[in-house]
C-alpha cells in the first residue's frame, strides 16, 4: 500500500488552501536518500519524475556553519518531576543528558556487532533510570532520533511553495537508508536496522506529527512505535541499500566515470569501510559487483577520543578544534593526537591489507589487482593519517595501482557547494530511486576462484613437416 499525502498531515491541520484538484498534475513522488552516520546524519532529496535532487538542510542545522547539512547524531535523555522519562532532540533542561552515536550503539546492542561496549555506558545509566532493558533504550533512541530526522524532511517539503508538496493528494515519499555491506549480509545486524528504519519511517504516516519537533516519553514510544506489516509498509517505500554500494552509485552516475576495478574507503566519524568492486556498463545499464567488505572502527573521531582518553582534563571538541582547524593547543595534546593518527593509520593499513588479500583469492589472476583504482570519500577521509596508509600498504606489499579516482559533483544536484559532496556521495547515491539504482551484489555472494580449475590456453605447436 503506497502512502500519499493525505497521510503526511496530522489529524489538526488540512492540505493548503492552494491545494489543486486531484489529478491537475501528476503526482509527485519525493526519494530520501537518508546516510545515518556515527557522528552525523546527511540527507539528499530527489524528485523521481523531475529527475533533480537537491541537499535537505534542516531548519535547525550543526553548529557548523559552514556544513550546514549535517544533522548531529544525538538525542537527549531526561526524567521530569513526575518521573516519567523523555526524549527529546536538543537538551531541555540541564539535567538532560546526550545518548551519543546511536548507529553505533546498535552495533554494540547487537550480539553480532563489533562496535566498542563503551558507547553504551550513557545509554546503560539511562535505562537503569528508567528501568528498562538497555537494548530497547538504544533501539528507542535510535528510532526518535531516525523519526525526528523524517519528520523535519517532511515538514520542510510541506513549506515549500516552490515544489507545491501536497497540491496533488497522491504526492509520496519513499526512503531509502544505508547500511555497511557486511551488515547488509549479516541477519542479525540487517533486520534490526531495518526494524528500526521501518519504525521510524512509519511515525510521519500516522497521523500523529505536526511540524514541532518530537518529544515522547519512553512509555508510549515502547508501547505505540511498533514495526509495521509488510501489507503496511512495503519494502520498496522504506529499505535499505549497502553503503560503499551507495558511494560506486554515486560515481557511475559521473560523466568522468569509466568501467574497471576500484579499492573505495569511506571514512566517517567512527568506522572505516573498504571495499572492492568491479563496475560494467550493460544493455540493461550499469552493473555494480562487491566482492568484500572489510569495516574498523579508526574513524576520524577516534583520533581525538583516544588522544583524550590519555589527556587528564581534556575535551574530545577541544580537541577536535586541534585536529580540524590548525589550533596550536599544547604540546602534549599535540603528541596525543600524532600518535593517536598513527594508530588509526596503522589500523586503516591492516584493513586495506585483509581487504587485498580477500580480493586476490576472488580473482582468476592475482596481476588483475594491478588494474585497481583507489577511490576516498567520507568526510573524514584526510591524507594523514588515511590515503598515506594506504598508499604505504600497496607499496609495502610491492603491488602497483591505477591511481586515485574522483566523484565529482553531479549535475543535477542542487544546493550543494562543491566542497561539500565528498560528505555527500552516499545520500546522494541512496537517492537515486530503486528502479534506477545499479543492481549490486554483496561480498557474500562471491567464492574464492578455485585457479586449478581455470582452463589453461592451449599453447600453438610447431607444425610438423608432413603439415608443410
Amino acid at each position: 500500500m503506497r502512502h500519499s499525502i493525505q497521510h503526511l498531515f496530522s489529524k489538526k491541520e488540512s492540505a493548503p488552501d492552494a491545494k489543486r484538484s486531484k489529478g491537475s498534475r501528476d503526482p509527485r513522488h519525493i526519494h530520501v536518500g537518508l546516510d545515518f552516520g556515527s557522528a552525523f546524519t546527511k540527507v539528499v532529496l530527489r524528485d523521481v519524475n523531475a529527475k533533480n535532487a537537491w541537499v535537505f538542510v534542516p531548519e535547525t542545522s550543526s553548529k557548523q556553519s559552514n556544513l550546514p547539512f549535517l544533522i548531529p547524531s544525538e538525542i537527549y535523555f531526561g526524567t521530569d518531576h513526575e518521573d516519567n522519562h523523555w526524549l527529546t532532540i536538543s537538551r531541555w533542561d540541564a539535567s538532560n543528558y546526550v545518548l551519543p552515536y546511536p548507529k553505533l550503539a546498535l552495533h554494540a546492542i547487537s550480539s553480532e556487532g563489533e562496535s566498542s561496549k563503551d558507547l553504551l555506558r550513557a545509554y546503560e545509566e539511562a535505562a537503569a533510570n528508567a528501568g528498562i532493558r538497555v537494548e530497547d533504550l538504544v533501539e528507542s533512541a535510535a528510532c526518535y532520533f531516525l523519526a525526528e530526522v523524517i519528520r523535519s524532511i517532511v515538514s520542510n517539503l510541506k513549506k515549500n511553495a516552490d515544489l507545491g508538496f501536497g497540491e496533488n493528494e497522491d504526492d509520496f515519499i519513499s526512503l531509502c537508508m544505508a547500511l555497511p555491506a557486511e551488515d547488509m549480509g549479516n541477519a542479525p545486524i540487517r533486520e534490526l536496522f531495518s526494524r528500526v528504519i521501518r519504525r521510524a519511517f512509519w511515525q510521519t504516516f500516522d497521523g500523529s506529527q505536526g511540524d514541532a519537533p518530537i518529544v515522547i516519553d519512553l512509555v508510549t514510544l515502547l508501547e505505540q512505535w511498533v514495526d509495521p506489516t509488510q501489507s503496511e509498509l512495503e519494502d520498496w517505500q522504506c529499505s535499505l541499500y549497502p553503503e560503499v554500494s551507495a558511494n560506486m552509485a554515486a560515481y557511475t552516475g559521473s560523466k568522468a566515470s569509466s568501467e574497471g576495478l576500484f579499492q573505495m574507503f569511506d571514512v566517517g566519524a567512527g568506522t572505516v569501510d573498504v571495499s572492492f568492486f568491479s563496475f560494467t556498463r550493460q544493455s540493461s545499464g550499469p552493473k555494480l559487483s562487491n566482492f568484500s567488505g572489510q569495516l574498523a572502527f579508526c574513524g576520524s573521531s577516534t583520533i581525538e577520543r583516544n588522544a583524550a582518553a590519555n589527556l587528564a582534563g581534556d575535551t574530545i571538541e577541544a580537541l577536535r578544534e586541534i585536529k580540524e582547524q590548525g589550533k596550536p593547543g599544547t604540546r602534549a595534546q599535540r603528541q596525543e593526537l600524532e600518535q593517536a593518527k598513527e594508530v588509526a593509520g596503522q589500523e586503516t593499513q591492516n584493513l586495506s591489507h585483509r581487504s587485498i588479500i580477500e580480493m586476490r583469492g576472488k580473482l582468476p589472476t592475482p596481476n588483475q589487482l594491478n588494474e585497481t583504482r583507489l577511490l576516498f570519500v567520507g568526510g573524514g577521509c584526510a591524507k594523514i593519517p588515511y590515503q598515506d596508509a594506504v598508499a604505504d600498504c600497496w607499496e609495502g606489499l610491492h603491488r602497483v595501482n591505477r591511481g586515485v579516482a574522483n566523484i565529482p559533483r553531479p549535475m543535477d544536484l542542487d544546493g550543494a557547494d562543491d566542497s561539500w559532496f565528498k560528505r555527500l556521495t552516499v545520500a546522494y547515491g541512496l537517492s537515486i530511486d530503486s528502479a534506477n539504482r545499479p543492481p549490486t551484489s554483496l561480498p557474500g555472494d562471491h567464492q574464492d576462484v578455485d585457479r586449478n580449475s581455470i582452463a589453461r590456453p592451449e599453447r600453438p605447436q610447431a607444425a610438423s613437416k608432413d603439415e608443410c
